[in-house]
């Protein structure tokens, strides 16, 4: 596998690059709307490729596409084609990378907003929506599938099946609550021995707050491959502004007490920039 492979080769923890949505909503590039982000693959793709590289000179092992809205049901009611977007945005990260030896991960995100509790779609929209968007980011060239803010039982289920019988190699991140929850309801530990039955490379936490993670590690070092990227922007799920509350060396040092866990990766979500992964990639050659 190559993200294990990549893992062997470095000794160390693989460095994920951080946000790239909420600097494009930062930027003016991104309305907050279903298609967010994606609308810059097509009317800013030279600015997802400056993001891409700026990761990647920052000392990023791996960087995701910019496909966090450019699956099927968040394009439904836009005219916006899904294969065509996943396409251009796995190119431009493509390029971005060049020759170098950076992974590329291809983010499959929840089928609805990821802080969304309820469901308004069929389970039957849910599957071919993941169905779909899978199959384009494995046709375009991913590496590896970033299940990225998963927070619904039945939809982590139907990635994990579906990504098994497809043999790719996946990584199922998880958004819990403070509550240690997830959105559907169910306690994190049942979502985890879901997932965990599947044998995922590894599972991740996103999207959440340093507190909530500190949360989940009061429980020990897990005893599976792992890897963790926090929110340092929005505070809460009903906060969904992009402002800055934890700044580069604050969320470096707060990483660093989880380096003796040995995760398989480390990154940053909401509110960071290449600032976060350059902190980071400083702490790892410490």
């Amino acid at each position: 596998m190559k993200l294990l492979k990549l893992h062997e080769k470095l000794n160390r923890p693989l460095l994920l690059d951080g946000a790239l949505g909420s600097m494009l909503e930062m930027a003016g590039y991104a309305k907050t709307d279903e298609v967010w982000s994606a609308r810059a693959l097509v009317e800013h793709p030279e600015t997802v490729e400056q993001i891409h590289g700026d990761y990647i000179s920052s000392g990023a092992d791996i960087i995701t596409t910019n496909t966090f809205r450019t699956n099927p049901v968040a394009l439904k009611n836009f005219g916006y084609s899904s294969q065509k977007l996943v396409d251009v945005a796995v190119k431009i990260a493509r390029k971005a990378i060049s020759k170098s030896d950076v992974l590329l991960a291809g983010s499959n995100p929840p089928a609805e907003d990821c802080y969304q509790a309820e469901r308004t779609i069929t389970e039957r929209e849910l599957i071919e929506n993941h169905e779909r968007h899978i199959d384009y980011l494995l046709d375009s060239g991913a590496d590896i599938i970033w299940n990225e803010t998963m927070s619904h039982l039945d939809e982590i289920e139907i990635i994990c099946k579906m990504c098994d019988e497809l043999k790719t190699e996946y990584v199922v991140s998880l958004y819990i609550t403070p509550e240690l929850e997830l959105l559907s309801g169910e306690r994190y530990s049942e979502a985890l021995d879901l997932v965990l039955n599947y044998e995922p490379v590894a599972v991740g936490f996103n999207c959440i707050p340093v507190n909530t993670f500190g949360r989940i590690m009061k429980f020990g070092k897990p005893d599976f491959d792992f890897g963790f990227y926090l929110n340092c922007g929005a505070s809460s799920v009903s906060d969904s502004r992009f402002e800055q509350i934890i700044s580069e060396t604050e969320y470096t040092n707060l990483v660093a007490n989880y380096i003796s866990f040995n995760p398989l990766f480390i990154g940053s979500c909401c509110g960071s920039n290449p600032n976060y992964t350059k902190k980071l990639s400083e702490l790892l050659v410490e």
